[in-house]
């Protein structure tokens, strides 16, 4: 498996909210006011825009059929 950081930029906005919502799912469940666990796209695109967030992408390697 291959990984790659980077900066995240505008585009990746989408799918860093909906990872971060599915991720923060039980905070939520518990009603616990944490607001990571509650953002939405103007949080997110105000976080790429205004600091420095690393985005981590996990590619699957290709395994050798056996």
């Amino acid at each position: 498996m291959a990984e790659t950081i980077r900066l995240a930029m505008v585009e990746d906005a989408s799918k860093i909210l909906d990872v971060s919502l599915r991720a923060y799912k039980p905070i939520r469940d518990l009603n616990i006011k944490f607001l990571a666990a509650t953002a939405d796209i103007q949080l997110v695109l105000n976080n790429i825009t205004r600091i420095h967030m690393f985005w981590r992408k996990i590619i699957p390697s290709l395994l050798p059929s056996q």
